[in-house]
């Protein structure tokens, strides 16, 4: 069983964003010198982490897991126009309790790589089409089950924009967010784009169930500068951890 999600409750009509920044080289260049198979997704659920940790020590919370839902493109280039729009997810667990970024983004590495190996996306994208061609009923409970917040507390996306610094009417942009809109039972979301060396995090929730998002927001920074810091220290050597069944 998981532990009660922090952003569970009744959606209002309010809402409140924010924003931070980081560099993508930077980032992705500390990321590697910590864990080397660590990807760019690993590296922004290790920020997130950063600041939902902050944000849970704010409010007095206890620093507990939290899942979090992960999408994933099901697109390939061989198939037809009408997969364009073919997704699916993983689940994973941010370690909050972990006070080392360095072993807190080596654990999310060992989960999100077990999730993949496990092939949760597809296995999950194809359990879902199949009950709902030869079960409906069943694959409209299924459904709901995977929206649950015992499921996950937050999504988190990840998408990768444009890799030149565009600009309008002859103006460079200096920013690119991206933000999502809350769903029922799931007060916060954070979305996450790339433009040329930059990583821009757009944080949407509701205020009555989440409060000031500055805690999140100087968290997320604050994790990137954590993990450039101990890329130039020594990192302690790995500790076997037991995925829960």
């Amino acid at each position: 069983t998981h532990t009660r999600s922090p952003f569970d409750g009744d959606i209002g009509s309010s809402r409140e964003v924010a924003f931070a920044s980081t560099p993508l080289g930077a980032l992705k260049l500390a990321a590697k010198a910590l864990v080397p198979e660590a990807t760019v997704n690993d590296a922004v659920l290790a920020l997130v982490a950063g600041g939902l940790r902050q944000w849970m020590e704010v409010r007095g919370g206890p620093l507990e897991n939290v899942r979090v839902k992960v999408p994933v493109s099901l697109h390939q280039r061989a198939e037809s126009a009408s997969a364009v729009n073919r997704d699916s997810f993983f689940c994973v667990g941010l370690p909050l309790a972990e006070a080392d970024p360095a072993v807190r983004l080596r654990r999310i590495n060992e989960e999100t790589a077990l999730r993949k190996r496990a092939r949760d996306p597809l296995v999950l994208d194809t359990l879902l089409r199949d009950l709902g061609r030869v079960a409906p009923p069943l694959g409209h409970v299924l459904e709901g089950l995977t929206l649950d917040p015992h499921a996950f507390a937050l999504n988190v996306s990840n998408i990768v924009g444009p890799y030149e610094r565009p600009s309008v009417l002859g103006a460079s942009v200096k920013a690119f967010y991206s933000v999502a809109e809350i769903n029922e039972r799931h007060g916060l979301r954070v979305a996450v784009v790339s433009m040329a060396d930059e990583l821009h995090f757009g944080l949407c929730a509701d205020p009555a169930i989440v409060g000031e998002l500055d805690p999140l927001v100087t968290g997320i920074e604050a994790e990137a500068a954590a993990l450039a810091d101990r890329a130039r220290a020594p990192v302690p050597a790995p500790r076997r951890v037991t995925s829960p069944r």
